[in-house]
């Protein structure tokens, strides 16, 4: 897995924070749990591409949002976001340096996939698809 750098200006229009989402045909709430610290941001990434996921290229980002952790849990939407078209990578990037910070490999900062593996080991895409307009990524800190 490499460094995730995020260009946030791109991207500000793409995804929003709301803290009440009525639902539509299209969109994904995805509830992130297990923050251990008010510290930095929390974001919140959809891949639509299998080689993009695999490599946490952001150049195939289809939605992006954040937010700031108050308390463990927050709760992001990415709206107009069909079911099974995405995988989804969530970090809190507690530093506020705008990257996934690593070292040999290992995340410094919490982490969580959609279709995350028990070993927090990134799923294969077609395991990381969203298939439910509701998420729960708790993230994992090592």
């Amino acid at each position: 897995m490499r460094l995730v750098s995020l260009c946030l200006a791109a991207f500000l229009s793409i995804g929003s924070f709301y803290p009440s989402v009525v639902f539509a045909e299209s969109g994904i709430l995805v509830e992130i749990s297990n923050i251990r610290s008010n510290k930095g941001k929390i974001h919140l990434l959809a891949f639509a591409r299998d080689a993009h996921f695999k490599t946490l290229e952001i150049d195939d980002v289809v939605a992006y949002a954040e937010a700031e952790p108050q308390g463990e849990r927050t709760k992001l939407f990415l709206p107009e976001l069909p079911l099974g078209c995405c995988a989804l990578l969530a970090f809190h990037d507690e530093n506020s340096d705008e990257d996934l910070n690593m070292i040999a490999g290992i995340p410094l900062e919490g982490y969580a996939f959609s279709g995350m593996l028990e070993d927090g080991e990134q799923p294969a895409f077609k395991k990381a698809i969203v298939s439910s307009h509701q998420v729960a990524l708790p993230l994992r800190y090592w």
